[in-house]
């Protein structure tokens, strides 16, 4: 329910908070190409854990794939999903309000996760804290399959489904783009 409120408030500050660069500005189209594609990033890498914790999540502690390079990855996707939002907005500040608005909520998250996973995997998530680096920083080093592996289709695809209404932001910016163009929709800042 966070998620939505802050997606709501961003979507506000988005409404009254123009680009500085015009459209057709080629930092404005770099910014945006670059969020579509952080977007799609953050799709692709939140579809992968899925294929790792598929409707095991809270009963196991995950160790594998993604699991095994970054403490957090589903998290540190949704993480760059938002920062590509933000980007898609032509403007480096909305990208920087995008991700510090989500990165705080998926900060808690995780402070909360990880007190509930030391009570419930005690020394098993010790020895996982001292090998994964922390929260944030993933490691492509340290990846490692496990034996067997046993996705859940409609959990991917659900997250694929999902995580998809990120694109959603793109077109919806557009249209608030248009707005501040035509003067139909009047701004109180201009952000870089």
């Amino acid at each position: 329910m966070i998620g939505w409120l802050l997606a709501l408030v961003f979507f506000a500050i988005v409404l009254v908070t123009p680009s500085t660069w015009e459209p057709s500005h080629p930092l404005h189209e770099l910014l945006e190409n670059s969020g579509v594609l952080l977007i799609a990033v953050a799709l692709a890498g939140r579809a992968l854990c899925m294929v790792y914790i598929g409707g095991k999540k809270n009963r196991a502690l995950f160790k594998d794939g993604p699991y095994s390079v970054c403490r957090n990855p589903l998290y540190f996707f949704s993480i760059l999903g938002s920062y590509g939002i933000g980007m898609a907005t032509g403007s480096i500040t909305l990208a920087i309000v995008a991700g510090t608005l989500f990165g705080a909520l998926f900060c808690a998250i995780v402070c909360s996760e990880e007190y509930r996973l030391a009570h419930a995997f005690g020394a098993d998530y010790g020895d996982y804290l001292r090998r994964v680096p922390p929260r944030w920083l993933p490691d492509f080093r340290l990846w490692r399959d496990p034996a067997e592996l046993s996705p859940r289709g409609a959990l991917i695809a659900r997250t694929i489904r999902d995580s998809a209404a990120l694109l959603l932001a793109v077109p919806l910016f557009k249209f608030v783009e248009y707005g501040h163009a035509s003067g139909n929709l009047p701004f109180i800042v201009v952000a870089p």
